[in-house]
This record gives structure tokens, sequence and C-alpha cells, in this order.
């Protein structure tokens, strides 16, 4: 066998000597600080599942060189360090720590979301699609803003802004029919106001098949901004593409999309075109709280507002736990604060009067939810037992 196909046992696996392309998402060094998982270098890398480790030595002058639990070997050590900066990982509890973290904040935001939504339709309950656009919109600024303060800090770079566009279109066409079809949805269950308490159960089956193809475009947005990330590890040379970046474009080609459907929309909601300017000055006093308008508008601005900025940091929340973990894990982690968010309308919140009643069910198919996520959660992966690693001479 040529020498540099010969293979060394390291912690149960065996790994080839060579050129060796580290695959980002094995995971099985963890390596967290920019490096290009892709770039082929000579490297031998083995992990320990136990947390233990083991030396692996390289075939070229017999170098050896531990680092904390990940153990690797390499031809010259100014050329590793020289590799996007990468070091090891002290242990794998880091990592998960900051994943748990963020699943914790994307889950309370999950459910702060949803809530104050209902909230603040109350006092919108005459004007939910001005409180739809007002937020597509208004995200615009919000994002650009910060791109613009990370820009000039210099945690932004050219490269990044000069990414390809073609999946940030995407992205927008995908979120802005989420986000018509999840609103158009979500309305009926505060349609009939204060006192509709079995609102959970009015939903007639074409908004029930409209919120599950909501959820189906919103998948295919997140598995397409986990792609995004993923190239970005190989074209920026080791860096990866700021979450900013892709809320910016993804809410700047949201709204261009969103004005483009505002015909189909405002029919939608079961506005003539027509009186749509009419409509969002309406809308924009009873926000406000002000003219003659407001005599229904109790709770405005403090309850749209609200709902603004958190659903702003749940979206932040949730491309964070994209970006450092997957598209699987940020779609459980926004799941499973569906049945929190759905006990929590059975509590007498403020401004929605008689409190919601469960729907039928609700306690079996939520644990039955849970369990679900749990085992996913907590069986290991078979890339952590073994990892498959491609070779070049």
């Amino acid at each position: 066998m040529p020498p540099l196909s010969r293979r060394f046992s390291a912690a149960g696996l065996a790994l080839p000597v060579g050129q060796v392309r580290l695959q980002r998402a094995a995971g099985i060094c963890g390596l967290p600080c920019g490096y290009s998982a892709r770039r082929p270098m000579r490297l031998v890398a083995a992990a320990s599942a136990a947390g233990g480790g083991a030396w692996v030595t390289s075939d070229v002058g017999g170098r050896k060189e531990k680092v904390g639990q990940c153990f690797y070997a390499v031809e010259d050590r100014k050329a590793a360090a020289a590799d996007g900066g990468c070091h090891a990982v002290a242990g794998s509890g880091k990592r998960t720590a900051e994943v748990a973290a963020a699943v914790v904040a994307t889950v309370v935001l999950g459910v702060g979301n949803r809530v104050l939504y209902k909230l603040a339709l109350v006092p919108l309950k005459q004007y939910p699609f001005f409180l739809a656009q007002f937020a597509t919109f208004g995200y615009v600024i919000v994002y650009f803003g910060i791109l613009y303060i990370r820009h000039h800090a210099g945690i932004v770079t050219d490269e990044m802004l000069d990414a390809p566009k073609a999946p940030f279109i995407v992205v927008g066409i995908l979120e802005a029919l989420a986000a018509a079809t999840g609103m158009a949805a979500g309305v009926v269950t505060v349609a009939s106001g204060a006192g509709a308490g079995d609102s959970l159960k009015e939903g007639g089956m074409f908004w029930s098949l409209l919120m599950i193809v909501s959820f189906f475009l919103q998948a295919a947005d997140t598995v397409l901004k986990e792609i995004i990330f993923l190239d970005s590890t190989q074209k920026l040379k080791g860096g990866s593409m700021d979450l900013f970046v892709v809320n910016s474009y993804g809410s700047a080609f949201q709204a261009l999309f969103i004005c483009l459907l505002l015909p189909f929309l405002s029919k939608l909601w079961g506005i003539p075109f027509s009186q749509l300017p009419n409509y969002l000055k309406d809308g924009a006093a009873c926000f406000l709280n002000v003219g003659t308008l407001s005599s229904g508008c109790d709770g405005a601005p403090l309850l749209p507002l609200l709902f603004i900025i958190v659903n702003i940091g749940f979206n932040i929340a949730l491309l964070h736990l994209l970006k450092i973990s997957s598209a699987v894990v940020s779609c459980l982690a926004s799941t499973f604060s569906v049945p929190i968010s759905i006990y929590v309308f059975t509590l007498p919140l403020p401004y929605l009067g008689v409190a919601s009643s469960l729907p039928t069910g609700f306690m079996a198919g939520a644990i039955i939810l849970i369990i679900g996520l749990l085992i996913y959660a907590w069986t290991p992966s078979n890339g952590s037992s073994g990892a498959s690693f491609s070779t070049s001479t």
C-alpha cells in the first residue's frame, strides 16, 4: 500500500494520511475559528467520542502534535496557523453549550414572537395587512442599518457584500410567500377579537392548509440559508458569511417581491387594490393611536412595537442558530416553541379577554412532539463514531 494512503487508527477511527479534506459538516475536529474546512492540506485529524483522544503521526517527518481533544499532525505548524489561524477546541462542551444557549434563546423568542403577534393584532384587528407591510419594510431599514455599522467596523468585508445575489433573490421570494400565507392563516385566530375563546378550534381546512404551505416555504428558506453559509466557508477562504448580510439582502428582496405581489395580496386580505392607499393611511393612524380612528386601537403603539422588536430578535437568533448548527436544529427549535405558545394562549393574557381553550388531543400531540425532539437531540449521529475523508495525492 502506498505511503500516502497508509492508515492509522486513532480513537477508533481509521484515517487516511495525506492531503485530507476535513468536511465541515462532519464536525470531527470541531474547528471553530474560520478554518477553511474544504481546503486540502497535509493534515491528519482524529476526535475522541469519549473525550480522550489519541496521538496521530504524519508519515512525513514523523511529527505529532496534541491540541486538546483534537489531535493532528502537520508538516509545518506555522502553515497550520496561517491557514485561517485555526486552533483546536478545548473540548466539544463549549460548542455544545453555545448551540444549547442559542436553542434556548430561539425557543423563548419564538414563543414571545407568536404571543406578541396575536396581542399586536388586538389594536390592529382591522389592519393586519398594514402590520405585515410595516414590519416587512421596517426590517429592511433596521437590518441594513446594522449591516452598515458592522461593515464600518470591519466585521463585514467587501467580499461578503460582493457575494452572488441569486440565492438571496430566492430567499426573498420564499420569505415573501411564507409571510403572505402565514399571516393570512394566522389572522383567523383573532378575527373575532376579544372573547374568541374557541378561536383555536374555528379555523377552516383552507386556512390550516395555508399554514402548512407557509411552514413548507419557511423550511425551504431555512435550508437555502444553510447552503449559503456552507458555500461561504469555501468561497471566503475559511471565513463565514455574516448573518446580517443574509438578513439584509433577504429582507430587501422580500420587500421587493411583496411590492410586486401587492395586487394579489390585497385581494387575499379582502382589500380592493384601489382602496389600499386609504387602508394603509388608516392603519398608520391606528398604529400611532391618533386621530378619529384611534377609539378602537387600545394598546397601540406599544403592543405592535413590542411584536416588531421581538420578531427582529427572533429572526436574528434563528439565523444565528442556523449558522452554528444546521437547518434541522433551527427548525426543531422553532417547532418546539409552537406547543408552548399554544399553552400560553390559554392563560389570562391582557387585551385578549377570555382565554382560548386547548384543542382536543393537544396534550397528546405536544407530548409526542417533545419526545420526538428529545430523542432526536440525544441520539448520536452516525458521524460521531466514524467519518469519511476524501484524499488526494
